[in-house]
């Protein structure tokens, strides 16, 4: 079972020292997910962690991204 604190080692979202505790990606992340448990919540992690990755590979910001970005 995944816990909260492996799940966020997994997400493609830089850390850099303690700057993680007032990241906004970061607490986001955090927020969107405490709303889930068991499956919806690995459900949500794993589609949450495929548009992160999508989002760094293509060089976008995941919170400035918006519908056409998506769409495209």
């Amino acid at each position: 079972m995944t816990q909260p604190s492996d799940t966020a080692t997994h997400l493609p979202i830089a850390l850099g020292d303690e700057t993680w505790r007032t990241d906004p990606l970061r607490l986001a992340v955090a927020a969107y997910l405490a709303r889930y448990r068991g499956e919806t919540r690995r459900h949500a992690d794993s589609h949450l962690r495929v548009y992160l990755t999508w989002c760094q590979l293509g060089g976008l910001n995941p919170l400035q991204a918006r519908r056409p970005h998506i769409e495209l």
